[in-house]
């Protein structure tokens, strides 16, 4: 939308300003006794006949980059909906909307011209129209510079989420889907697999590490009372899940083949549970890390004791606080296998080798894997569509802000041509027309930042506040913004004031 109102400024922009060159015209067929609702429809007829091919060739120009735009966003926007009669309602209250906003204006104030001061070489094209075209420049770079603003901020928070250190070593880990195979097969697959070169470290889990789900309750604990109960997260683990994904240990010691079996049901009545649980939830129950150790709990009836406090880690999307969780081994079910790769190894050699290995324990299945890190961005997939996109309409804006800057710049030179002739004959240098036909336009964008930032701050901040871990909006962010608009708006006007003060100035006062 901000796109489409630029370019309707800018065709307001340049219809107004150019009214001059249309004077005459408008002058004689008044005399000749057009009436000005006549000449009002004709200039909104132009507007419209402007706009109705400008559709056309976005449809077309939509038609081809759909796809490019699809495989960069990461979305799947079809075309199916073009046959439905709705699309074709849009595209017309769309035609019938930018006709009247793009041409409504420049149509009012052409059709307004007096015949006898136009026929007499005195046109005022617009009532207050430089105030009009200077608060229009205003208002395009004011939507560029946010949509930049915008972009520099989801950006800085899409590479924030990507780098953070969640407590959770994600990096080079294979996923494969475990949920066919039986614990004893399992075990018979990471043996073979931890004697093979390039093969870290090998463990399982219920659900994916950096997206935990469960919903648990602890229903007692030592020294609490009788009607204690803490909601935590929890999720069943393999035995070397710690250790494989790096999270550290604050106290206690990892799990143990011993600890399995003890929760093995196979043991009837004397099952007991060896239970993880992180620093957040140990202090939740009014324990440090040591004095944890040890106090017995009851997870959903699951009776055991803390073996071991970690560090908290971030086990779901950044939009959540760490909250309290519990490790708990497991011995019957696994939905996912995890396979960290060794550094310095070749990930192709690695993944042939435990292709090979797979189909030796699970040849009814076929190997199929992705990387944990793909998850993780997965969990993100919104965010960084946002900045994509964004990334779109940033530039976009700004072209097209920039492309009605230049013409405009360009119709300010016209208009003072004859004031730079003089200016040179009378030994004004290149460098100071160039800054006296610039320097209007600098502070326009000057102005635009000035109003943009504290509007583009209030929407990212709003976006922010969705993220339980986020970066902090900082000053330079708004700089960087209103430094690259300014940039684009100085080469834009400079390349055509340049131009206008290399000019030879007899051509400009031959007719003096």
């Amino acid at each position: 939308m901000g796109l489409l109102l630029i370019a309707c400024i800018n065709f307001t922009n340049l219809v107004t300003a150019r009214s001059a060159e249309r004077a005459q015209e408008i002058g004689v067929k008044k005399v000749l006794g057009a009436e000005r609702s006549l000449l009002f429809r004709q200039f909104l007829f132009e507007s419209a006949f402007a706009v109705f091919v400008a559709i056309i060739l976005g449809i077309a120009l939509a038609l081809f980059t759909l796809p490019l735009f699809n495989r960069y966003v990461g979305m799947d926007i079809s075309m199916m909906h073009w046959n439905d009669a709705r699309f074709y309602a849009g595209v017309a209250i769309l035609f019938i909307l930018v006709s009247l906003i793009a041409g409504g204006w420049p149509a009012l104030v052409l059709s307004a011209f007096k015949p006898v001061n136009v026929l007499k070489g005195k046109v005022t094209n617009t009532r207050g129209g430089g105030r009009l075209r200077k608060g229009l420049v205003v208002f395009q770079f004011c939507i560029s510079i946010l949509f930049v603003v915008c972009m520099v901020i989801a950006g800085s928070q899409l590479h924030y989420i990507q780098t953070k250190n969640t407590g959770l070593n994600r990096s080079q880990v294979i996923v494969l889907d475990g949920s066919s195979l039986p614990v004893k097969t399992i075990e018979t697959f990471k043996n073979e697999l931890l004697g093979q070169t390039g093969i870290k470290g090998v463990t399982a889990s219920y659900d994916s590490p950096v997206n935990v789900k469960g919903g648990y309750t602890i229903m007692g604990a030592d020294g609490k009372a009788s009607d204690f109960a803490l909601s935590v997260t929890a999720i069943p683990i393999e035995k070397d899940f710690v250790p494989v994904f790096d999270i550290q240990l604050l106290a206690g010691s990892n799990l143990t083949d011993a600890d399995i079996q003890r929760s093995n049901p196979e043991d009837g009545d004397s099952r007991e549970y060896a239970f993880i649980i992180n620093e957040l939830a140990s202090q939740t129950m009014g324990w440090s890390a040591e004095e944890a150790i040890g106090k017995w709990i009851n997870l959903n009836g699951r009776e055991g004791r803390i073996k071991a406090v970690v560090a908290n880690f971030n086990f779901a999307s950044l939009h959540e606080e760490v909250k309290p969780i519990v490790l708990f081994p497991e011995y019957a079910w696994f939905g996912k296998l995890f396979i960290k790769t060794a550094e310095g190894t070749s990930i192709a050699h690695t993944v042939k080798t435990i292709e090979s290995t797979w189909e030796t324990v699970n040849p009814s299945k076929p190997f199929d894997f992705h990387f944990l890190d793909q998850e993780y961005e997965d969990l993100y997939q919104h965010e960084a569509q946002t900045a994509k996109v964004l990334n779109l309409l940033s530039l976009s804006t700004i072209l097209v802000a920039a492309m009605g800057l230049f013409a405009l710049a360009a119709f300010t030179a016209q208009q003072r041509v004859k004031e730079i002739g003089i200016r040179k004959v009378l030994g004004a240098s290149v460098t100071s027309i160039v800054r006296m036909l610039s320097v209007d336009f600098v502070r326009l964008v000057l102005i635009a930042a000035v109003i943009a930032s504290p509007i583009a701050w209030w929407i990212m901040n709003t976006w922010l506040a969705d993220f339980a871990y986020r970066i902090d909006i900082e000053w330079w962010m708004f700089v960087l913004a209103a430094i690259f608009a300014l940039l684009v708006a100085i080469l834009t006007v400079s390349s055509q004031a340049i131009r206008s003060a290399l000019a030879n100035p007899v051509e400009s006062l031959r007719d003096e």
